[in-house]
């Protein structure tokens, strides 16, 4: 999921290479929301989550992280917009027979806060920069993040970002031609996640 690039934030703040395994816990969820000239729609994310890592390399005197081996695909067959129909045109749309995985690579992230240690269910906020992958052509995002630390090895994840399909040579599909769809989707996702 797009979202998997966000669980490096998960910081012990070291200033050597560290490799970070976590696991996505249920009641996470991303959604993926658009808009027609007819109604809007709303996708969730359907895929399963296992467990993973990551290098991280924290940058010393900084809470900077540089990223190494942060990649993720995200299979375009996951998301589920409750009508077959819409999930047919948004897997056509994003040419899921030729590109069946949406890749995301992390390159860094940079905290907007200078707290040296994360307090307890206090809000913190990120920025993630990544090259991200969809329908075969690669740019590079960032999306700014939240991060609250509920317990000592448990956090919650939160973003909301726009993103233009016209930046990925994205021409969405419609099953009926009068019905216009706008350019712009919307990606949110809540994560519960935990450090093992």
């Amino acid at each position: 999921m797009i979202f998997r690039l966000l669980l490096i934030l998960f910081l012990f703040f070291v200033e050597k290479p560290q490799t970070i395994n976590y696991k996505i816990k249920k009641g996470s969820v991303m959604v993926l929301k658009g808009k027609t000239s007819f109604n809007d729609f709303k996708c969730k994310c359907s895929d399963d989550f296992n467990n993973s890592s990551l290098n991280a390399n924290f940058v010393k005197g900084t809470n900077f992280i540089e990223f190494s081996k942060a990649d993720f695909l995200i299979k375009v067959k996951s998301l589920d917009c409750k009508n077959k129909f819409l999930n047919e045109d948004i897997c056509e749309s994003l040419k899921a027979e030729k590109y069946p995985n949406i890749h995301v690579e992390l390159l860094s992230a940079s905290p907007l806060h200078n707290e040296d240690k994360l307090q307890l269910n206090r809000i913190y906020k990120y920025q993630i920069h990544a090259n991200i992958s969809i329908a075969g052509k690669n740019r590079q995002q960032n999306l700014d993040v939240n991060l609250r630390k509920t317990n000592e090895n448990q956090y919650s994840i939160s973003s909301d970002k726009k993103i233009l399909m016209s930046e990925y040579n994205i021409e969405p599909k419609s099953p009926i031609r009068f019905i216009k769809i706008s350019d712009d989707v919307e990606i949110q996702f809540n994560l519960f996640v935990q450090i093992d």
